[in-house]
């Protein structure tokens, strides 16, 4: 019996990194994470239950781009392995696209995997629409110390995630912000330093990978405009 979408609470922890484990067996299930993702003012969680069990979940949380705008980053959505094919995917994604609406943003928008075939027919169903380009996605645990100016055109968003705590960088992607990065990210106790990167800015990559970043995928930006 479908019980509905509701709000995560803190009691909902338990439930949450059960999915979560289900989901991606292969990671490391942060369950510290998951307690500040649902107690954090920016974030906000939503969950769908079937039986009063927890069938699956999505945070999204708001950052502003380098133009001081703000979005809503949908950036988890898990739905167990035996309650696919229910659309339960899609309720989440509606219930966090009204949140994004509500909190006065100008759009949404969600990094998904190039294969990830079943999230993008999700996010189309719920009116994303897709860049069409595609990015690499890079991540660096490496440690540097920098020293060199930082180009003022850089953006570097500090986020808490279910996953990691961590720095993204947007906007620039030359050597001097990815060292920089790294060396915050160590001094904060920081997990990781992440970067999306056109796939056809092949400087950028080659810099990134000069300073220790390694590939993680092929991803698109999938974005939602708000009206009104």
């Amino acid at each position: 019996m479908l019980d509905g979408l509701q709000l995560a609470r803190p009691e909902d922890l338990q439930g949450i990194a059960f999915v979560k484990a289900q989901t991606w067996p292969e990671e490391q299930v942060r369950r510290d994470l998951i307690g500040r993702v649902l107690s954090a003012e920016d974030h906000c969680v939503h969950i769908v239950r079937f039986n009063r069990r927890i069938a699956g979940f999505v945070d999204g949380f708001m950052t502003l781009d380098h133009a001081g705008n703000r979005r809503w980053e949908v950036d988890l959505l898990a739905v167990h392995p035996s309650q696919r094919g229910k659309h339960y995917g899609e309720q989440l994604v509606k219930a966090s696209m009204a949140e994004g609406r509500s909190r006065k943003v100008g759009w949404a928008r969600a990094l998904v995997g190039v294969e990830n075939y079943a999230s993008q027919v999700t996010f189309r169903r719920c009116g994303f629409m897709k860049e069409n380009f595609p990015c690499s996605l890079f991540i660096s645990r490496s440690q540097h110390s920098q020293d060199e100016p930082v180009p003022e055109a850089a953006n570097l968003l500090p986020v808490t995630t279910i996953n990691y705590r961590g720095l993204w960088i947007e906007n620039c992607f030359e050597p001097p912000i990815f060292a920089y990065a790294q060396k915050i990210c160590h001094q904060e106790g920081m997990d990781l330093v992440g970067v999306v990167i056109p796939a056809s800015d092949e400087a950028g990559s080659r810099s990134a990978r000069d300073t220790g970043f390694d590939l993680v995928g092929s991803y698109e930006w999938w974005n939602y405009r708000y009206s009104g």
